[in-house]
């Protein structure tokens, strides 16, 4: 009886190796069979954005600085610094008695000069007062005898003289380094002012030769003044240097799309 006891229990346990031994092996080609699983997912064509950064300087390309065209005293000054100005309107001027009286002088010539033309025209067997009574060559000498052409030549200088004593803007825009008060001299060397429009800026940056493969006109970027850097402007690529300076940096211009007041002329 103990034997056959014995015998059985032999078999048990080994029954039982053999159901953990198969256990085992299932669950290991489970593990592999789950370890060989691939995820597949599609692949498309994007764009990969490149991210530039460059410091430069602001700079209004419609601006000129504004000169007297003739000498003499201040007299009288429409703007300040940071004043906004029209196309047309009068920035200062000049004293102008000198030039009014200049005008005048140069119409009594005009008169003397026509006076003596009627005379002509009557000596060539004209009607009084009426050019058109002798032939146009006889009219052309007698105009050069009298001193007509002189005398019209004068008026209109006398004319433009009077003009150049008003400073014009050229176009709108705001006023900029005004230093000069009212009675001073007015300097045909040094600029009365500068005029900027403000409406149009633009950015001057540097970037390397490398990247010039990533930049192109048109391209959007944002504009972060000094200043204020939490503030960012909208700026489009107007213009690419096309040629490289010595330190191997290339020029290119955005233009500001929505600039403001707090954008100035010069700004980092």
């Amino acid at each position: 009886m103990s034997y056959k006891y014995l015998s059985f229990l032999l078999i048990m346990i080994m029954a039982c190796n053999n159901k953990a031994n198969k256990k085992n092996n299932e669950n290991l080609k489970l593990e592999n069979k789950i370890s060989n699983q691939v995820n597949i997912f599609e692949l498309n064509s994007k764009i990969f954005k490149i991210k530039l950064i460059s410091n430069g300087l602001l700079k209004s390309p419609q601006q000129t600085q504004l000169f007297f065209k003739t000498q003499g005293e201040i007299t009288k000054i429409y703007a300040n610094n940071g004043s906004f100005v029209k196309n047309g309107m009068v920035v200062a001027n000049l004293d102008s008695r000198a030039s009014l009286l200049a005008i005048q002088q140069a119409q009594d010539q005009l008169k003397h000069a026509a006076f003596i033309l009627n005379k002509f025209l009557i000596d060539y067997g004209g009607n009084d007062l009426d050019t058109n009574s002798i032939k146009p060559r006889f009219l052309e000498s007698i105009k050069v005898q009298s001193g007509y052409y002189e005398a019209q030549t004068a008026l209109k200088n006398a004319k433009m003289q009077y003009e150049n004593t008003f400073l014009i803007a050229p176009f709108s825009g705001v006023i900029a380094n005004l230093k000069t008060k009212a009675y001073n001299q007015a300097s045909l060397i040094e600029p009365f002012c500068t005029l900027l429009n403000p409406k149009s800026l633009e950015v001057e940056a540097f970037i390397l030769e490398s990247e010039l493969k990533t930049v192109g006109l048109g391209q959007k970027a944002n504009v972060k003044p000094l200043a204020n850097i939490n503030k960012t402007y909208s700026g489009v690529i107007s213009e690419i240097n096309p040629q490289v300076e010595k330190t191997g940096l290339i020029s290119i211009k955005i233009k500001i799309l929505n600039p403001d007041p707090n954008l100035l002329d010069g700004m980092n």
